[in-house]
């Protein structure tokens, strides 16, 4: 146990040995306020020998106590100030971790780019567990905290830790706690964990690091962050070793996404390579056959004005535009981004939907919905209405009917139309059922919008169920969460 009173000493020590702030390296805090010692604090705290002794190759450290003159509690003395400024440090650095107020067990992943010492510590993608909590469920937190020091011993990506030691709390809780696991969650047989996993590879440019690094982020930010008992299994082209199959590594990368992935991610910067558009090719063929895995195409576009858009139209790859165009069509995820930052809040507005949108059954995970086209400027449900409305109208009028006069009746005539036109238009239909869930979805979160500005929404988006028409543009455009 590290003698630390608060996450300064923790840098000015780092800076002192020129060996551990150039390696990368696991550090593993234990939270607990000394004025609310919990249940599973005290079983800690008098075990300080013990686990001393058990997890010498890494140090557990416990800012506040100073359990430097003594292991045992009533020896321990403790820093409150020092306490709280470590407290804040770690919620300052990771939007979604909260001090629980019990004892926390947290696990930083250090690593030495930069010469700001403090930068180094990954704060965002830390991994936290409520060890009070853990003990009411069955857990040995003795147990816990040793299997921690083995896991990082012999891991160095996050994502492997937490799913190391999520599987290790579901392999020990109390029974009655499995049981309800099963009966609540659906899991079963070989797929039995903690929580549920989702696949994913990230594919793209290997030039692109910094920002497939901001799409692992981003998704162990969204599982730290969610009630939902779901992990990402994030892997790229360096997770796969070297191959001895005919066709070499290529051939794994393809194998994963055709038999394993849940979700594909391709992140391009205003071109596509041909190992990257073959890939792509592998995803959409798995998908037609088998309906997964999902695909999601993440673009680099510095500046969004609709002048620099019409250039970019011009000069961009002919495989962005072909990979846009197969996207549309089967109803996946186009969506433009502007810089990191609108990268890493694209991934994870779009995979907490992700999240949202799955049920369970039997251990599998089963899309519920197919969301949007497109990300980009926020679009008002009132806007969503008229596109719906305009494609509804366009649509019977091509079958023959006065739609100005039937949706101006009452209620009832206008269900009945739109009934009939479903059936006439199966397909077709399917975008106005999306556009309608959409429309609900947005009404959730947007603000009051006056009564002018909602109409002018409305009349925009029948405006631009017409401009897709004009165009022969697939409807699935009218998804785009941005000007059409």
């Amino acid at each position: 146990m590290g003698p630390i009173s608060n996450y300064r000493l923790l840098i000015t020590t780092l800076s002192w040995d020129k060996e551990k702030m150039c390696s990368e390296r696991w550090y593993i805090f234990l939270m607990m306020n000394s004025g609310y010692l919990t249940e599973a604090g005290t079983h800690i705290m008098s075990n300080l020998p013990y686990l001393d002794d058990r997890t010498g190759d890494v140090t557990f450290f416990m800012p506040g106590f100073d359990v430097s003159n003594g292991k045992k509690l009533q020896y321990l003395s403790f820093d409150s100030e020092g306490f709280i400024e470590t407290v804040e440090w770690l919620e300052r650095g990771c939007r979604s971790y909260k001090y629980s107020e019990d004892l926390d067990l947290v696990i930083i992943r250090y690593r030495p780019n930069s010469e700001n010492i403090e930068q180094n510590f990954d704060l965002e993608n830390l991994i936290a567990y409520n060890l009070d909590s853990l003990k009411r469920k069955g857990i040995n937190v003795i147990r816990m905290l040793t299997e921690s020091k083995d896991v990082v011993l012999r891991c160095s990506r996050i994502e492997e830790v937490k799913q190391l030691l999520d599987k290790f709390i579901y392999d020990n809780i109390a029974p009655q706690e499995r049981e309800h696991v099963l009966q609540t969650q659906g899991v079963e047989g070989e797929n039995n964990a903690w929580c549920h996993y989702i696949n994913v590879f990230v594919a793209g440019a290997k030039a692109l690091v910094t920002e497939r690094n901001v799409v692992i982020s981003s998704l162990v930010h969204l599982c730290n962050n969610s009630n939902e008992n779901h992990v990402f299994r994030v892997k790229t082209y360096e997770d796969f070793g070297r191959s001895l199959t005919h066709d070499g590594r290529q051939q794994e990368y393809n194998n994963y996404i055709a038999k394993v992935a849940d979700c594909v991610i391709f992140i391009l910067d205003e071109t596509v390579g041909g190992i990257t558009f073959d890939e792509f090719r592998v995803a959409m063929k798995a998908y037609k056959e088998h309906s997964k895995p999902e695909i999601y195409v993440y673009s680099h576009v510095p500046n969004r004005s609709l002048f620099n858009s019409f250039l970019r139209r011009r000069v961009q790859s002919n495989g962005i535009e072909s990979i846009r165009g197969y996207l549309s069509k089967i109803g996946q995820y186009y969506i433009e981004y502007r810089d990191l930052h609108d990268l890493g809040n694209s991934i994870a507005h779009d995979f907490r939907k992700f999240i949202e949108g799955k049920h369970h059954s039997k251990g599998k995970i089963t899309s519920v919905t197919t969301r949007i086209v497109g990300q980009g400027k926020r679009i008002t449900s009132a806007r969503i209405k008229g596109r719906w409305y305009g494609l509804m109208a366009i649509l019977g009028n091509d079958s023959g009917r006065n739609m100005s006069e039937l949706l101006s009746r009452d209620k009832a005539t206008e269900v009945l139309t739109m009934l009939e036109i479903s059936k006439e238009f199966p397909e077709d239909f399917k975008v106005v059922n999306q556009l309608i869930a959409l429309e609900k979805e947005l009404e959730k979160t947007e603000g009051v919008l006056s009564d002018k500005g909602r109409q002018a929404d409305y009349i925009s988006g029948v405006q631009e169920a017409k401009k897709i028409r004009l165009q022969q543009r697939p409807w699935t455009d009218l998804l785009a969460l941005e000007d059409i």
